[in-house]
């Protein structure tokens, strides 16, 4: 009889379809997407409006803060983000942060100063709210099969919008492009009916029935078919204590989980990871390679993109920690390259291979970094914690996360003055090598396991 139940069960799930999956997966998306919009507007439109043409004439400090204050929001954001969770759910935590991106688009229509700055720091805000939300409502959303691959594309749908707003950006009007920008939002309000709340926010809050129908909708079958996924989430949350800020910080489990997710953001951070990108232009500048800003911009974006697109596919195919140490190895020899060619320019040698030896490595550092440092180290923060305390966690790691990047953002300057360029890249190298070595010791392999297996791991 027993045999007869296996059999049965498993011809109902080789039935199962994911189209409705994919289809929240797409919905929840588009968060990422806005979020890259919001930071690729600076470049072109930070330019048009210093055009005394455009009605407002933006000052050289006045474009430093409409820049700035995005990254300031974007820490603010998370702060608010974990009581948004836990109190109004991971689908109107969306919609919220969604009105706010198109508020913000609204208000920067306006071209008065003041506003734009409420405007800029109002969608940082989102920004921060986004990257909280969004790998958390994944994590909960996809069966164990596929969560580590589909969870590793934030950056492809939040790097995309680089590409076009540095590639057309320049080429159109500036209430053209805030159109363009808002479209991910738009197009959010318009399916947002389809978008299902997180299944295990519902059994959280013991709303069983609604937990029970939307697994349905998600996994394609009848209710009667769901009822054991249903228990066993209902079985995981029935083991955890409620979730507590002192749970965070003294359960072995979440502190490890803490200490793995928060030192990948260190190093990716403090490896330059995210101002090399910026500061492209005048590397290659140093080498006596001449492109100008926007085109050199524009080509980094499209490097960014491939490298985020590559991460799914490696993830797939070799699991969390095998793509880790395959990304921070290419890194760390990448960097190592570029700042060993840098100091041979610095010494007046600027002949074609030392040239393209440093565009090249450039560029390896660049696809490398974005096919797993920074994807894995998102998708591991909406895996990792206990039911009861991933809001929690999300906010805390989302906040030091915009922090550590506003401040590298600050001090990379500071280093170029300081020393010179190769003994910068130097510095990114050693990070990296670090984080390699931390990687190869203290990464567990956990993609495609369950919550509660993954928490077994953690507790070891």
């Amino acid at each position: 009889m027993r045999d007869t139940e296996t059999v049965i069960t498993c011809d109902i799930k080789s039935g199962e379809s994911r189209f409705n999956v994919y289809l929240a997966i797409f919905i929840a998306y588009l968060g990422p997407a806005t979020a890259g919009f919001v930071v690729g507007w600076s470049s072109p439109s930070l330019v048009l409006l210093r055009d005394p043409d455009t009605g407002i004439s933006l000052t050289e400090d006045q474009g430093r803060w409409l820049a700035s204050l995005t990254p300031l929001g974007a820490a603010i954001g998370p702060l608010v983000s974990g009581y948004l969770l836990d109190s109004l759910g991971r689908r109107r935590t969306f919609l919220l942060h969604h009105v706010m991106f198109l508020v913000g688009w609204g208000l920067m229509c306006t071209k008065t100063l003041w506003i734009m700055y409420t405007a800029r720091l109002l969608m940082g805000m989102a920004v921060g709210i986004s990257l909280a939300v969004t790998s958390m409502y994944i994590g909960e959303m996809v069966d164990d099969s596929i969560r580590s691959t589909i969870n590793c594309m934030y950056p492809v749908f939040n790097k995309f919008p680089l590409i076009l707003t540095f590639g057309i950006g320049p080429h159109i009007s500036y209430h053209n492009l805030i159109f363009i920008c808002s479209v991910p939002s738009l197009a959010f309000m318009f399916l947002y009916k389809m978008l299902p709340e997180s299944p295990l926010f519902l059994f959280l809050k013991n709303r069983d029935s609604e937990g029970i129908e939307t697994l349905s909708w998600l996994r394609q079958l009848p209710e009667s078919s769901v009822i054991d996924e249903a228990k066993s989430i209902k079985n995981s949350l029935s083991d955890k204590e409620e979730g507590s800020w002192a749970n965070l910080f003294f359960r072995r489990s979440n502190l490890r989980a803490m200490m793995i997710v928060g030192s990948l953001q260190f190093f990716w951070q403090y490896s330059w990871g995210t101002v090399v990108i910026a500061y492209a232009q005048p590397i290659l500048l140093q080498t006596g390679l001449s492109f100008s800003s926007s085109l050199c911009a524009w080509v980094m974006a499209i490097m960014t993109w491939i490298g985020a697109s590559l991460a799914p596919v490696l993830v797939r195919s070799w699991g969390y920690k095998t793509s880790l140490m395959v990304s921070s190895t290419v890194c760390t020899l990448s960097m190592g390259t570029c700042a060993y060619f840098l100091g041979i320019c610095l010494t007046g040698d600027n002949s074609p291979l030392v040239q393209w030896s440093v565009l090249i490595s450039q560029i390896l550092y660049t696809i490398s970094n974005y096919s797993s440092y920074y994807p894995v180290s998102i998708s591991l923060l909406g895996e990792y914690f206990e039911p009861s305390m991933k809001a929690k966690a999300s906010t805390i790691i989302t906040c030091v996360l915009c922090l550590e990047s506003s401040f590298a953002v600050y001090i990379f300057p500071l280093f170029l003055r300081t020393f010179d360029l190769s003994i910068t890249y130097w510095f990114s190298f050693a990070i990296l090598f670090l984080g390699t070595m931390f990687v190869s010791i203290f990464i567990p392999e956990t993609s495609g396991l369950s919550f509660a297996q993954i928490q077994e791991v953690l507790h070891r």
